[in-house]
Formats: C-alpha cells, structure tokens, sequence
C-alpha cells in the first residue's frame, strides 16, 4: 500500500503550497498597504488633494457662483452643490488629516530642537565643497572659554569630548509647524461650520424686513437653500431672546441728476421683553450692529404702497432766528432723530395741532422742549421733476419690480417725484395709457399727475430716451380739491417743472400751547414710506477661520524673518586646530552663511587670542593653498 508523505505534524503537501500562497497574498497585500500608506502620508499626496480642492473651488466658483446663466440663484446653488455639500465636506477632512499625518515628524523635530545635541565627529564633515561655509580656528590654548563665547551668541550651546554644537533661530524653524497648525485650524473651522448650517446654527441669508414704524421679531430665511430667498421659498424664526424691532426712520441720499441711492440709512430701535430695555441705533451701508450672536447690516429698501397717507414731512426751525434746522419726516409715536444734530423729535399725531417732543440722545426719557405741530394757513411750492422714464413699461414677474422691457414707445410710462418747498414729497407714476393711469392711486394730497404726451424731435431716428433735453414730457396736473383749471407743465428728464401752489393745512386754534424753546415744528405735508430691509448673518465659524490666518501669517513671519543657524566645531588635539561649520535652513543662501560665519572668526579672534581662517568653497582651491592648515590624523577625529 502507498502512503503520501506528511510533515510531522501530520500536514500533506498540497497543505503546505496552500499555507505557501495565502502567505504570498498576505505579503503580497501588505506590500501594496504599506506603499499606499507611504503615498498618502508623502508630500505628493498633500500636492495632489491641494491641487483636487482649489479645481473644486474654482468649479464651483466658475459653474455656480459665477454663472449668470442661474441668476439670483448663483451663491445658494455654489453652497449646496459644492461648498455646502457633505463630498466637498469629506475632502476637506482628508486634507485636514493627511496634513496632520504628513507633517508630524516636522511637527515632533520643532517641538523637540530646543533639545537637539548634533555633534559631528567626522573629519569629511568638515572638509570645504559644500554649501555651508567651513573655517578654521588655530591657537584655541583657552579652549574651556570657546563654549561660554557660543552661549553668548546661539541660543544653545553644547560641548562633549571635544565636539560642539550650538544653534540660533529656533523660531525659524518652529514656523512651518504654526503654518501647518494654522491650515488645520481654517479646515476645522469649515468642517464646523458644515454641521453647523445643518442643524441650524448658521444663518447666511436671512432677511429682516419692516416698514418704517413698524414692529418685528421675524427673521425670514429660504427653505431652499439652492434657490433665492423671496416668495413662497421664505420660513421665519424668532429673533433669539424674544427681542423686537421697529423701524423708526429711513433715509436717502441721491446721486445729483442720475436718481440711484449713494447712501442710505435705517434708525431703528430694539426692545428686549424681559428687561423692557430700549435701545436705539442707527445702520448704514458701512456700519452693522449684532444682537445676540446676529449680525443685521442695510441691504435694501423698497417704496410702501400706502393707500393714504401715513408719514410725513416736518420743518424744524429755530423760532428766534428762522433757521431751518432739519426736514424730518415721520408718524405719529415714532422717535426719529432730527438731522444730523443730537436731538430726536416725537409726536402724539402727525396734523397740525397734535403735540411734539424734543430730547437729547443721552437721555431719551426726558424732554427738554415741547410744542405743538404748526401748519399755517397759507400756500407753499410744490414742484415735480421726471427722474426715470420706460418707453415699454412692464412689471417684472419675478421680482415683481418695473422694468423696460423694449426700447419702442409701445406702453411709456414715468416716475415722477414732487417737491414741497424744495424738499422730496412723493413719488408717482404716471402712464400714457389712460387705462393703466386711472387704475393707479395718487400719492399726492394735493394734485393727481397724468402723462398727456410724450414729444420727440422731429426727424429723430435713434432716440436717446435717457438723456436729458432729448425728450420733452407733457404732464397735466389737476388739483384734487377740484379749485382753478387743469395745468399743462411741459418738461425734460431731470428737470424741474415751475412751481404750483400747495394749501398748506392750518393748526388746530384749540390745541394747547407748550414750552417752545426756540423749536417750531411745522407740517409741510405727506412723503413716501419705505420698506427698509437688513440682512441677518450669523457666522460664529468667521473668527476662526480669521484666527487660521493669522496664525498662517505669523507661521510665515517666524519662517522668513528668523534665520536659522547650526554651528559645529571639532578639536583637533595634535595641531592644537578647531575645525568649524556653520549650516542654515534651507531658504537662506550660502553667501549669507558665509558672512554670518566670518563674523563669528573675526569675534573669537578677538575675544580668545587666536587666529580664525574661512576656508574656500572649491575643494579643489583648499587643496593648492599651501597655507591651508590640515588635520593630522582624521581616524583621531572620528567617532569611533
């Protein structure tokens, strides 16, 4: 009978090729780890992810953020498909990791140089060829003072069996390491912030929006997020800490003769429920305010379609002299500051006869002067200038703003805006149309504006619609109360028609009189209310991406402006010679080094009596100097 053969343990040999190959695939698969291991932890892998997350930026940044093609919706499309995204969120904590990984040995050598003992007992390391400048020091009979001398100019300075090391610039190299901590704190804060727009902590595109004397505590964000803010893509959250707004007052600043804002500002005043605390205070297009971790900036505004008048205009003049301190617009109970002095100006109702209130901003509980609203009987100026005119007037089904829609005179259509003796009163619209004319309320208490015609010069082939004098504008005005005739005012874009007269409403003679304190008030009639709109930031993620920054920069500071220096030095006991070397960190050239170390000579011959010598860089020059001193026995100077 055949038996096979077995090993002793009783294995056969197809065991023993089977046990072969799982550890050739073992090894196999461990050789294809530790190499991708290699890989991800080299400097390429950080080059490669570097190279991955700037071509995503700049695709997102090109495809969405940059893309006219998406409209409004350009910034919230880039955040939710790519720099909102949990791939791009991956990326970044690949990138986050694969830097630690990368650069901790870097990280460990600059925590630990403080301590570093590098003595350099070779001969070779000492001869002249390289980079590093090498010198000779002869005559060193005070040899015990040459280590005090290194301590005096390195910040370390070490001594053993006749080796030295010293070095200087500590810092230099300590700034690759903040530069990488850095990195890592800008990626984290990223990382952060993706949770936290998820769960709600982040608040990018929120919008606070009251007209001027109204009260909210609504901030309206998008549902979303891919799409604009505006419609039926809007939910409200409550200001944190229950808090109020109301919009006391909006002002506006134009550009002479072009009808586009230059600066504009809301007043606004905050309420806290639970302290009943009030405060007041003013933003702009350059000045913010936070409320309880939101930051509120002035976006926008819109005109308010009132259907009859709510605010008006009130001339504030000093009584002893005439002088017209401020024409303040507000409604009745609303506090709003009266020009740009320190005072604010409330009153019970907005007619004549109604009571008003002057105090200082420092004490905005006590009054100082008190009235009553004036509005002598009598006739003031009104004017009315065409500041913007649609030859295709349309309204825009988006935005639900008017727009012109073509250059052909197919539906004309003007903005018109009244003055009250010199100052803004309302704002119309007025249409050739008769239709679209009579569906459109009047602003004005005193007259209705219709546009008869509009005249072209004769001949004209290309007319320039926008440009002042090139079109004349034939406006009727019609007094509402019904007295005299209807007036035909011809007029240009921009300009001002002649003045009509304005009935100016007259106080009530049974009102009470008041402290006047050299204050008039005087109603000159109804203006436009605005709809002031402010966005709503809250980004706590910023400060630390702004703190990576920093840290980056200062990282970069230490790196560039310290110059790191490694002094070596070996005794040669038999020609009684000290052969020196002095080694920077990369970045800082040769011929620095080389200067840095002569400087070094020519104070230890100054200082221990003896004579330094900087040998050449060429080895081939060092060798024909005859004068050019050698080490007698290198197996002497080697470690052994």
């Amino acid at each position: 009978m055949e038996h096979s053969e077995s090993s002793p343990k009783g294995e056969t040999s197809s065991d023993a090729s089977r046990d072969g190959t799982i550890h050739r695939v073992l090894g196999g698969l461990d050789s294809v780890i530790l190499k991708a291991w290699r890989f991800f932890k080299s400097l390429k892998m950080g080059i490669l992810l570097l190279v991955i997350i700037g071509a995503v930026c700049v695709w997102g940044t090109m495809g969405f953020a940059s893309n006219a093609a998406l409209g409004n919706n350009q910034i919230p499309m880039a955040r939710k498909m790519v720099f909102q995204s949990p791939w791009f969120a991956g990326l970044l904590t690949l990138f986050a990791v694969q830097l630690v990984i990368s650069t901790w040995h870097v990280t460990l050598m600059s925590f630990t140089i403080w301590r570093k003992k590098e003595f350099r007992r070779s001969a070779s390391f000492y001869e002249p060829g390289s980079s590093s400048p090498r010198g000779v020091i002869e005559g060193t009979e005070e040899i015990d003072k040459v280590l005090p001398f290194l301590r005096k100019r390195f910040t370390y300075a070490h001594e053993e069996g006749g080796a030295y090391f010293a070095q200087r610039g500590l810092l230099s190299r300590l700034g690759p390491t903040v530069i990488h901590f850095g990195m890592i704190v800008v990626l984290a804060s990223g990382l952060v912030r993706f949770f936290l727009v998820k769960s709600g902590h982040i608040v990018s595109e929120g919008r606070f929006i009251a007209a001027e004397g109204e009260y909210s505590n609504a901030i309206w964000e998008p549902i979303d997020e891919s799409q604009m803010i505006g419609g039926r893509n809007t939910r409200a959250r409550e200001i944190p800490g229950g808090l109020y707004i109301r919009v006391l007052d909006f002002d506006e600043d134009q550009h002479a003769n072009i009808g586009s804002p230059k600066y504009f500002s809301s007043l606004i005043e905050i309420t806290d429920p639970s302290t009943s605390q009030v405060t007041v205070r003013q933003l702009d297009m350059n000045h913010s305010t936070a409320l309880n971790g939101l930051q509120f900036h002035q976006a926008g505004y819109e005109a308010v379609e009132d259907t009859a008048p709510v605010r008006f205009n009130f001339d504030i003049r000093r009584i002893s002299t005439g002088e017209r301190i401020a024409v303040t617009d507000t409604s009745a109970a609303v506090p709003v500051r009266i020009g740009d002095t320190d005072y604010h100006v409330i009153l019970t109702g907005t007619e004549p006869g109604a009571r008003w209130e002057i105090f200082h901003r420092e004490d905005p509980t006590t009054s100082f002067a008190n009235g009553i609203v004036q509005g002598g009987a009598g006739t003031g100026s009104m004017e009315f200038a065409i500041v913007e005119f649609f030859p295709n007037f349309r309204i825009d089904p988006d935005t639900k703003l008017p727009i012109n829609f073509s250059n052909d005179p197919d539906n004309p259509a003007a903005q018109l805006v009244t003055y009250i003796n010199g100052e803004p009163h309302t704002t119309e619209w007025v249409f050739l149309s008769a239709e679209l004319a009579a569906e459109v309320p009047t602003r004005n208490s005193a007259y209705r504006f219709s546009l008869v015609d509009v005249q072209v010069p004769a001949g004209a082939q290309d007319v320039q619609w926008q440009e002042p004098g090139a079109v004349r504008f034939v406006v009727e005005a019609r007094r509402l109360d019904g007295k005299g005739e209807p007036q035909i005012l011809p007029v240009f874009l921009k300009e001002r028609s002649r003045s009509l007269s304005y009935d100016i409403p007259a106080p009530d003679a049974a009102a009470p009189t008041g402290t006047e304190k050299d204050f008039q008030v005087i109603n000159i009639g109804p203006t436009q209310r605005y709809l002031t709109v402010l966005s709503v930031i809250r980004e706590p993620t910023v400060a630390y991406t702004t703190l990576g920054v920093i840290i980056i920069l200062l990282g970069a500071g230490m790196t560039f402006a310290n110059r790191y220096e490694a002094f070596y030095a070996l005794r040669d006991t038999t020609s009684g010679t000290l052969r020196v070397a002095l080694v920077p960190r990369w970045g800082h050239g040769s011929l620095t080094a080389r200067e840095s170390l002569a400087r070094i000579l020519r104070e230890c011959e100054a200082e221990l009596s003896c004579r330094g010598t900087l040998l050449a860089s060429d080895p081939n020059a060092s060798k024909a100097a005859a004068s050019e001193p050698t080490i007698s026995d290198p197996q002497a100077l080697t470690t052994p």
